[in-house]
């Protein structure tokens, strides 16, 4: 630490004029101040943290010897120190407490004074033997944090703070800080609070602060700090809490006031999350009779005033409670009394407030509760929340009912106020209650348990009193009963507004109410059960009241109960009444009233009278007492079912001083009706509503009945008259008829009634109820006459069931048939001058009986028309409209049928649309069609037929049809299995005995996908349309591609058939080859597929190379024929060529024949052929199979191809090939053929040696040859080698191959090499590498699958059966080594032989005279050798290590040593002509073993 002069000047000067005892020999000052930092030094000794403690010590060493420091000061922390010492001071904390708050002097600059008296005090305090060193401790930590934090004061949950560092140190009694004008802050974790402007002294030890001014404002609370804030004098706060008071303050809030109120403040440090939420700063004014006139506009306010946090309130007191008055139209509307409202800009807000709404004659009046203004909506809120006094509802003395709504909404400046719940609720409930409502039950649940009714109680109390008002404690003493108990009895009765009761005041208010209960229970005095309840979905309120004439209109109200006694009950409709004053009320809807209810609007019940105005009664419905008791015993009641319409009056419900019904008069209610009023008949159950009521009714006379609580038949009578329209005017008395309905029973003269203005006449009895009006007997109408026990007379017809019908037959003019029936339908139309008579049970008869009709007539002044079926002995004819005359009839659209068995009621033929004509004189009928063809139905044959015109000889029963030459009728098959099989017939005849229809001249037939072309004509149609087999007929398929001929053809539908028949096929030597399908069928898709079989006998060709026998089959739309059999191959080399025939099946191009061959190949008998080239190891032999046997199952495929057996003109060869590779020659891929001259087997592409070399690979390419005559077999390849080599024994190989002469025209570029590359990498790669292959840096082009240890090209290997090896004896070509371009021509002499004990290689390449390289491989050891004596030199020196192949489990192990020279000796032998051993088989094993140990002794 460095110690500036400026501070040692500073500490000088501090501790000139302190007056401190010398120092004695003290445990610090015994060795002067040299000995100090030494004793210092020991005493931190012991402290735990050994690095911290050296670090201070430095420190404080530094100070201590710095030639500036003083001894006088010196001597003063000595003296400080000893006292420590003796009350045992540890190092950490007081040692270094005491030191470090010395240098918070230094560093924080404060004035010196200050620290001149903090270390008097420190020195004073610790001098006194009783001063703890603890206090001393916390003196330190509080001026640490004075001086680093200006923190006043501090606990663990909170610290003071100040913001100024211009303080001044005063020691007295104890040390005090003296802070002028500056802000002081209480901060916690959370939130903080300040005094701004403020002046005082604090206690460091004790956090008592004494102030002398101070200002605060409410900015935590989001008030502007300018407008509203408190200044005070002489204050005090305890800092080690979180909150103060001040008790005399000005309080300024600009918004309200232009001068400062007087009041007290409490302020407190609150978690802020909302300003608009905090209740603290408080203020609270003296005065409690303020007035502030609009403090919103039209709002007056007056009492006390608060600000506590964000709210402003006006407050008063329990005697005199702040008000604000709003008025309407300059009147006052509305008195809000509460001890706060919350006053703010944008609303005003209280708890607990009595609401006072003054009306013109009366008020809304609640005793307390939630009122709420929303300044920007101007809605003011007056809701009972449930708590406390808001549970009692409102009292209405203007309409004389209670409102028990949650809510009353008023938005200023509107005409109306809603009533309903609070919003968001999904359903608004609400009950308004008559002020003279009473209930038995009710009454007895507000007794409960107590000995004393608490209405009775109360009311003893009063007249205890003599007076009204009284307390709660007073009440309790007079019955003897507890405060509490008695004060939870009191605040439930005030809820129900018999009582007044202030919790504040303790004291209770006697109301009306309650005395009237008393009257009412003891029955001296009326009341009534008047009682509305509003259910309301959520976004209709249940009541909206009116400020311009104080109606007030419910919504919700199902039902009102207004008598029990009477049983009267009014349902307002869409449930919504008006409510006037004193309980009046005005409704549309229903009442029901003992056994009547009315229906109707403008209802208006008037209280006082206790009667209801009926204006405008739309109906009036009765029940009546029937013979019968109920379930109870009681008469049984049933439903008058008519109803009286259109009357006025008035329904008496009661005496007007008997509400409550609690006498009996038996009179009421009473209705009087003072006008004519109707009975309709227009319901719907009534003749479906045939009787209009402008034309239809009964007029009633004016009437009143009483006791409409108990109706009988008797006393249910009304006089009037009967209105028809049907029969004159008549004069009656209705009454209730059998079926409950109002009516009458009358019967007409003997002469009968006119009906109908005269068109006709009735004769007998009329019944009038809700059935209509009925009629028993005769309806006479022109020649008709109809006789009925049950006739329905309508307004405009008559119907009924007549038992007796007859029309007498008339021949000349208008001419009738005679008809006669039973049991017909009725309808008289006499305006349509029409009489309809429908056939119910029986059939008319007409035509002296000959023939039926079922069905309906229609008599009119113009004759006889009749629809349904005319019924004869072998026929029918069915129209909706026959003309019958005397003895002809005529349709115009009609169906006729041919019925051979009447008796089986079926049906032979069958016709539709016709217009027909039958004389029943001259036996004829002769039908013709009304369109283009006519429907004729064969129903045995199940055909149709289109005809134009046809003829019947009505005793014969035969039928023609068509005629010769024509174009021809189309038939058609109905056959659900035929699917409308149809062709064209000219001439028909229809055979009814035989059931056949024999058809003539018919061109073709069209079926499924074909047109059959017939060479006769002629097709017989048998029963269920079976046709006749056809001959010689002509398949054509609508492709246009294939034809059919002398085809034998069964048609069995649209869409089906079955033939055969001959096809003829052209092949690719355009000869025609005749093939017969035996089964020719459509496909379900209906598609003609066709199948046969080619025996080998009709020598059947695709063309001249191929031969086939087997399956064939046609599908119509594919111009190519599929083949399941078997295909040989036509060729010129007899015993030497394949001669099977190869199984297949494929649809084949006779242009461009492909027999398809796969990875199994069978002949035509399945027994499995071969398309390889083979290594067959036991008979020591390659063979070729194309399209053969192979000799034995282990046999290995040197070569094979698969793909397309075709015939290549180009090579005169049948080959194998994939057919990308036949439509483009020169890609890749194997191939192999049988060629046509020389009767040699080649394959080209990749190449298996058939011989495994375990871990030495190899890879050949190019063509293998077999000829077959000589049984020789050839291999000219592109052959490749790896095995492994160490590196740098791979590049002495390379440096040795490339000794050889340079080519000037590299052989790799040539067409037969490229071709053998691509085999491997491809064409474009194989490209690129043959052009690398002539440079000398390494390959690029070249992939690394390819990178082998040899590769040589024009590589022939010749197999030598006697030996059983390949052997190569011939020049080629090294292409590279590795990724070494090498491009040399050599020498090479290699075999590679089969042996059970292992197959060798052996391999001797000549690079030039002087150069050779050597290889020889077999069991897991490769052995070589070079003419380069490094290259043996290095193989020899390698580490064992070096020359073995990692291999893994299961793996053949490799390595590769020095080959003796007599092992390429022995391979040079070989190949010398003169030398026998040549002509030996393969090498010996015991000849490898013996090399192998030569090499091992040259290792």
């Amino acid at each position: 630490m460095r110690i500036t002069l400026r501070l040692f000047i500073i500490i000088i000067v501090c501790f000139a004029g302190l007056q401190l005892s010398p120092a004695q020999n003290g445990h610090f000052s015994q060795d002067g101040t040299a000995g100090y930092v030494s004793k210092l030094e020991e005493v931190f000794n012991i402290s735990a943290d050994k690095r911290a403690a050296r670090d201070f010590i430095k420190v404080v060493d530094e100070f201590w010897n710095a030639s500036e420091t003083p001894e006088s000061l010196k001597e003063q922390i000595m003296r400080v120190s000893d006292m420590l010492h003796e009350k045992k001071a540890r190092p950490y904390p007081d040692y270094h407490l005491y030191i470090s708050t010395v240098f918070s002097f230094v560093n924080t600059q404060h004035p010196p004074q200050n620290f001149t008296t903090w270390h008097h005090a420190v020195f004073t305090l610790l001098s006194n033997n009783r001063y703890p060193i603890r206090h001393a401790i916390r003196l330190f930590e509080l001026t640490q944090e004075l001086l680093n934090n200006n923190v006043l004061y501090a606990t663990a949950a909170l610290d003071w703070v100040t913001s100024s560092q211009q303080y001044q140190y005063i020691f007295t009694d104890s040390l005090y800080l003296k802070v002028e004008n500056a802000t002081i802050t209480c901060r916690s974790r959370t939130d903080s609070i300040s005094v701004f402007n403020a002046s005082g002294t604090v206690n460091l030890m004790s956090g008592q602060w004494q102030g002398t001014k101070g200002k605060i404002t409410w900015e935590q609370s989001g008030l502007d700090a300018q407008k509203v804030f408190a200044t005070f004098g002489d204050f005090f706060i305890d800092m080690s809490r979180n909150q103060f008071s001040v008790d005399s303050a000005e309080f300024h809030n600009r918004d309200y006031f232009n001068n400062p109120l007087l009041g007290s403040i409490h302020q407190r440090l609150m978690n802020i999350r909302n300003p608009e939420n905090t209740t603290y700063p408080k203020f609270e004014s003296y005065e409690q009779r303020y007035r502030i006139d609009n403090i919103h506009e039209n709002f007056n306010y007056e009492g006390g005033f608060s600000q506590h946090g964000a709210k402003f309130l006006g407050s008063g007191t329990h005697q005199n409670p702040a008000i604000i008055n709003i008025y309407r139209n300059d009147t006052l509307f509305i008195t809000a009394k509460s001890l706060y409202f919350a006053l703010r800009q944008d609303q005003i807000v209280s708890n607990t407030t009595e609401i006072t709404m003054h009306l013109d004659s009366g008020y809304i009046y609640h005793p307390g509760l939630l009122f709420k203004y929303m300044a920007e909506a101007r809605e003011v809120h007056l809701i009972r929340d449930g708590e406390g006094l808001s549970r009692s509802p409102f009292f209405n003395t203007y309409h004389n009912i209670s409102m028990d709504t949650e809510l009353i909404k008023w938005v200023i400046g509107q005409p109306t106020i809603e009533l309903r719940m609070i919003t968001g609720a999904a359903e608004n409930h609400a009950f308004f209650e008559s002020i003279s409502y009473f209930r038995e039950e009710f009454f007895n649940y507000l007794q409960g348990m107590d000995a004393i009714h608490p209405l009775q109680g109360l009311a003893n109390c009063s007249k205890a009193f003599k007076s009204n008002t009284f307390t709660a404690k007073d009440y309790a003493n007079f019955l003897k009963m507890p405060e509490n108990q008695i004060r939870q009895q009191i605040i439930g009765l005030s809820f129900h507004g018999f009582i007044g009761f202030n919790v504040n005041t303790d004291t209770v208010e006697i109301r009306d109410r309650l005395r009237d209960f008393l009257l009412f229970r003891a029955g001296r005095k009326d009341y009534d059960v008047i009682r509305f309840k509003s259910e309301t979905p959520g976004s209709i309120p249940n009541a909206i009241f009116d400020l311009k004439n104080y109606d007030m209109e419910l919504n919700g109200v199902a039902a009102i109960s207004i008598s029990d006694r009477q049983n009267v009950v009014f349902f307002p409709r869409e449930e919504k009444l008006t409510l006037k004053k004193d309980r009046n009320f005005s409704f549309d809807g229903s009442i029901a009233s003992g056994m009547i209810n009315l229906f109707g609007n403008g209802f208006i019940f008037n209280y006082q009278n206790f009667r209801i105005d009926l204006n405008v009664i739309d109906s009036m419905a009765m029940r009546i007492e029937t013979e019968g008791f109920d379930y109870y015993g009681r008469s049984a009641q049933s439903k008058i079912r008519s109803t009286v319409s259109q009357l006025s009056g008035f329904l008496e419900i009661d005496a007007p001083d008997n509400k409550s019904g609690k006498e009996t008069l038996a009179e009421f209610p009473r209705l009087t009706s003072n006008t004519n009023s109707y009975v309709y008949y227009d319901h719907p159950f009534t003749q479906d509503g045939a009787y209009e009521r402008e034309l239809f009714y009964f007029l009633l006379d004016p009437f009143e009945i009483d006791s409409v609580n108990q109706l009988t038949r008797d006393n249910i009578t009304f006089s009037g008259t009967f209105h028809s329209g049907i029969f004159p005017d008549i004069k009656e008395q209705l009454v209730v008829r059998p079926d409950f309905s109002l009516g009458f029973v009358r019967k007409s003269p003997g002469t009968g009634y006119p009906i109908y203005n005269n068109h006709g006449t009735f004769t007998n009895a009329i019944d009038l109820s809700n059935e209509g009006l009925k009629g028993n007997g005769t309806l006479a109408w022109l020649t008709t006459t109809a006789v009925s026990e049950d006739f329905t007379f309508l307004p405009k017809k008559t119907v009924g069931l007549a038992h007796r019908f007859n029309i007498e037959p008339v021949e000349t003019g208008i001419e009738y048939p005679d008809v006669q029936g039973r049991y017909a339908s009725i309808d008289y139309q006499p305006f349509d001058d029409q009489l309809i008579a429908e056939m119910q049970e029986e059939a008319f008869t007409l035509y002296q009986k000959e023939t039926s009709l079922e069905g309906t007539l229609i008599v009119t002044p113009n004759g006889l028309e009749g629809t349904g079926r005319l019924n004869m002995p072998k026929a029918n004819l069915r129209a909706d409209l026959f003309n019958l005359g005397h003895h002809v009839v005529m349709a115009d659209s009609s169906d006729f049928n041919l019925v051979q068995d009447p008796s089986a009621n079926s049906v032979n033929f069958r016709t539709e649309n016709l217009l027909s004509t039958i004389d029943f004189k001259t036996r004829m009928g002769t039908f013709s069609a009304r369109d283009a063809g006519s429907k004729v139905e064969f129903t045995d044959n199940r055909y149709l037929a289109f005809i134009s015109e046809f003829s019947w000889d009505m005793d014969n029963n035969d039928v023609y049809l068509g005629a010769s030459g024509s174009p021809g009728n189309r038939f058609v098959s109905t056959h659900r299995r035929q699917d409308s099989l149809e062709f064209l017939v000219p001439l028909a005849l229809y055979d009814v005995e035989a059931g056949k229809i024999f058809a003539q001249e018919v061109k073709h037939i069209n079926v499924a996908d074909t047109r059959m072309y017939l060479s006769s004509g002629e097709v017989t149609i048998n029963k269920d349309a079976l046709l006749d087999v056809l001959d010689s007929v002509k398949i054509e398929l609508n492709d246009s591609i294939h034809s059919f001929y002398e085809a034998r053809v069964n048609i069995e539908g649209k869409n089906a058939y079955e033939a055969s028949g001959k096809y003829d096929f052209t092949n690719g030597n355009q000869n025609i080859k005749t093939i017969h399908f035996s089964n020719i069928s459509p496909s379900r898709e209906s598609t003609t597929v066709a199948s046969g079989e080619i025996p080998e006998s009709d020598i059947f060709t695709f063309n001249k190379y191929f031969a086939y026998k087997g399956e064939v089959a046609l599908t119509a739309g594919n111009p190519l024929l599929a083949f399941k059999g078997g295909a040989q191959m036509l060729h010129d080399c007899s015993h030497l060529g394949p001669q099977t025939y190869v199984r297949f099946e494929s649809e084949i191009d006779p242009n461009k024949v492909r027999i398809p061959i796969g990875d199994n190949i069978q002949n035509y008998e399945y027994d499995e052929i071969f398309n390889h080239l083979f290594l067959n190891r036991d008979s020591n032999i390659i063979y070729s199979s194309f399209m053969e046997e192979r000799l034995f199952h282990s046999d290995v495929p040197i070569v094979t191809s698969k793909g397309f057996l075709h015939y290549e003109p180009a090579h005169n060869a049948f080959a194998v090939a994939e057919a990308y590779k036949i439509d483009q020659t020169d890609t890749t891929g194997n191939v192999m053929r049988f060629h046509n001259s020389g009767c040699l087997v080649t394959g080209h592409g990749q190449i298996n040696m058939g011989l495994d070399l375990e871990q030495v690979k190899t890879y050949a390419t190019g063509t293998a040859t077999h000829h077959r005559s000589e049984n020789l077999a050839e291999l000219s390849t592109l052959f490749a080698l790896d095995f492994m080599l160490e590196q740098e024994t791979v590049n002495l190989l390379v440096n040795g191959l490339k000794t050889g002469p340079v080519l000037t025209k590299s052989p790799f570029e040539s067409a037969g090499t490229l071709e053998r590359m691509a085999e491997w990498m491809g064409k474009e790669t194989a490209t690129d590498v043959a052009r690398e292959v002539q440079g000398f840096e390494p390959f690029r082009a070249l992939p690394d699958e390819h990178k082998h240890m040899l590769v040589l090209d024009s590589l022939t290997w010749a197999w030598d059966p006697a030996s059983r090896s390949y052997i190569a004896d011939t020049e080629a070509f090294i292409g590279w080594v590795r990724d070494n371009p090498i491009n040399r021509k050599v020498q090479v002499k290699s075999t590679i032989a089969f042996s059970r004990g292992g197959n060798s290689l052996d391999m001797y390449i000549q690079v030039t005279d002087e150069v050779y390289f050597f290889f020889s491989y077999r069991n897991g050891i490769m052995q070589t050798r070079s003419s380069i004596e490094a290259y043996n030199t290095h193989v020899q020196a390698l580490d064992t290590d070096d020359r073995k192949l990692k291999t893994g489990m299961g793996e053949k192990p490799y390595s590769f040593i020095l080959a003796p020279e007599s092992r390429m000796k022995r391979l040079l032998r070989k190949f010398d002509p003169g030398n026998e051993e040549g002509e030996e088989g393969d090498f010996e094993e015991e000849d490898f073993e013996e090399d192998f140990e030569e090499a091992e002794k040259d290792e």
